[in-house]
């Protein structure tokens, strides 16, 4: 159980951000990944990106969705200021 709370605590920091508008386009992207809508995945996490280019959970997840859509090319480069 402890462990359970530690890793909850972690994600908690690691998915955190002060714009709430950002947080909203990351659960439009996580949401879209579970529904193996990668294409809306890759916008909404790219939306986010644009506004926060070192937010790297999202820069993360947009490379996982660029992968399940074939383009390793896009999924290996990470491009931050």
């Amino acid at each position: 159980i402890f462990a359970k709370l530690v890793e909850q605590f972690i994600w908690s920091i690691w998915t955190s951000h002060s714009n709430v508008k950002l947080l909203e386009f990351l659960a439009e992207g996580q949401a879209a990944l579970l529904d193996c809508d990668y294409d809306k995945a890759v916008a909404a996490f790219t939306t986010v990106l644009n506004e926060d280019p070192v937010y790297v959970e999202v820069l993360n997840r947009r490379a996982t969705a660029y992968f399940y859509l074939g383009n390793t090319e896009k999924c290996f480069a990470v491009s931050v200021p």
